[in-house]
């Protein structure tokens, strides 16, 4: 018996082996083609650099320099229209050829005793009726822009006309809701007093009607 088992079992090992060889491997999945790469995000704006401060302010008037350097009523028209408040103090310096100037208005009334105004930074230029600053000017009012500060930040204009007395800042954007605010610079009390005052001019005599003159007869 023993000796038929062992053909019998030989033969099946082969047919297996046979079947083993001829059967093809099944073929390997599919591979997913690769993801396409995420475009990175674009790094954010870089914040503007402040301007650098002029190595020399540059004057283009002689007589308008002379007016703006030294101390100087500065006036908020928002505070300076209530009644109790008094005008601010502000200053322009020459610090080796650089004019600085700094100024502060502090409410001073019980409904405006926390608004202020007030302003830092250098004139850049100064020229026939016109001084330029690069600096910061902050305004704050309870009741304005939902009680927030609103700043100026770069350059501001300020312009005064003929014999005017008050530079105001005019140009650029509103920073705060609502109307524009009017910020002065105003002539110091001996300028005032010391400024030109145009006198009116003498009127031309007009000449009298009179009848005119007969012509002469000659006999």
């Amino acid at each position: 018996m023993r000796s038929l088992m062992l053909p019998l079992v030989a033969a099946v090992l082969l047919t297996s082996l046979a079947h083993a060889q001829t059967t093809p491997a099944p073929a390997p999945a599919p591979t997913p083609p690769p993801a396409p790469p995420t475009a990175a995000a674009p790094p954010p704006p870089a914040a503007p650099a402040p301007a650098a401060a002029p190595a020399k302010t540059e004057i283009l008037w002689d007589e308008e320099a002379a007016l703006v350097m030294g101390d100087h009523p500065f006036i908020w028209r928002r505070l300076d229209k209530v009644k109790g408040n008094k005008r601010g103090a502000l200053k322009v310096v020459d610090e080796g050829g650089v004019w600085k100037i700094s100024g502060r208005q502090q409410g001073q009334t019980p409904d405006t005793k926390e608004d202020y105004v007030t302003i830092k930074g250098v004139i850049t230029s100064i020229t026939s009726g016109t001084f330029v600053v690069n600096g910061e000017i902050e305004f704050f009012a309870a009741k304005m822009n939902k009680g927030a500060a609103c700043r100026i930040t770069g350059e501001s204009h300020f312009y005064r006309r003929g014999s005017e007395q008050i530079w105001r800042m005019q140009g650029g954007p509103n920073p705060c809701s609502g109307p524009k605010e009017a910020l002065d610079v105003a002539f110091r009390p001996d300028q005032v007093s010391a400024q030109h005052k145009p006198t009116r001019a003498t009127p031309t005599p007009v000449p009298p009607k009179v009848a005119p003159a007969a012509p002469t007869v000659k006999p």
